[in-house]
């Protein structure tokens, strides 16, 4: 016999990962759309998005957005860095640019407008 609060813990996990992976399907189908492949290695521009977001007048926070993108970018850098390796100047330039996009920094986009 399974107690009601185990059940419960059990219950909100399942619908936890069921809302993860609804997101990333969401995200999957938006990067698709925009250009990027199954395989989540092309990087997508982000002004057909934002052209979408204010062409329906979405009261989003595209700025917030943006920026847990750059925030995504700097984590990734991050452990370039710790592992001894040195970021060129087009890295750099990368690191602060939001024209284009992998799937990692347009699922932390997708997540922050999610909130």
């Amino acid at each position: 016999v399974v107690e009601k609060r185990v059940f419960l813990d059990i219950v909100r996990l399942q619908k936890k990962g069921a809302d993860m992976r609804l997101a990333e399907l969401e995200d999957m189908r938006a990067y698709s759309a925009l250009g990027g492949t199954v395989d989540k290695t092309d990087a997508v521009p982000t002004q057909p998005l934002l052209d979408v977001i204010a062409q329906f007048g979405l009261q989003l926070d595209v700025k917030n957005a943006q920026e847990a993108m750059i925030q995504q970018r700097m984590k990734a850098f991050e452990e370039i860095l710790e592992m001894g390796g040195d970021l060129d100047e087009d890295e750099m330039a990368e690191l602060n640019g939001v024209r284009k996009v992998d799937f990692k920094d347009f699922q932390a986009f997708g997540s922050t407008l999610r909130r």
